[in-house]
């Protein structure tokens, strides 16, 4: 296991705007360096005034964008390498997972909330099929205190934004 969670070299993000001759080149995040220690359980926040780059910045860690130029490591592995060495997805997506600021914008208020938890177990590869992922999905939830009959089969909005989250 690496010393660092979470890496950032000199990332940098830079988007070209209008055309090749007359465009214009957006600095959107600028040299931006930071590490999240793997020793202790962390959780990051990225915060600033409206435009500073931090939803470019969240992008680039959670491989939604690439940067033009820096490293990010995931326990010391390169997200993006041109090798293609880097973790890639859902060994990525089991290491990295968002809370969104605000969660109810996250959800569609016309799909049940399990079924993003069985389809996410589906997808990671943890559940072959639904019946599994959903006796998967009510061991993890009651790992943490959580009874699956407290999710089945509700919609987003008769969460609160905690549970969301």
């Amino acid at each position: 296991m690496s010393e660092n969670l979470l890496e950032l070299r000199n990332v940098s993000k830079v988007f070209r705007i209008g055309g090749l001759v007359f465009g214009t080149r957006l600095v959107a995040v600028d040299d931006v360096s930071l590490s999240l220690p793997a020793a202790e359980p962390s959780i990051l926040s990225i915060v600033g005034e409206s435009g500073s780059g931090k939803t470019t910045l969240a992008r680039i860690i959670l491989e939604l964008e690439h940067p033009t130029s820096g490293d990010v490591l995931i326990d010391g592995n390169p997200l993006y390498s041109t090798g293609g060495a880097g973790l890639k997805g859902k060994e990525y997506y089991r290491a990295v997972q968002p809370i969104f600021q605000n969660p109810f914008e996250a959800f569609s208020a016309r799909k049940k909330g399990d079924r993003y938890l069985f389809n996410a177990a589906i997808r990671l590869g943890i559940a072959a099929n639904r019946k599994e992922a959903r006796e998967i999905v009510a061991e993890v939830l009651e790992s943490v205190g959580l009874d699956l009959s407290r999710v089945d089969g509700k919609y987003a909005n008769q969460f609160s934004g905690g549970e969301l989250q």
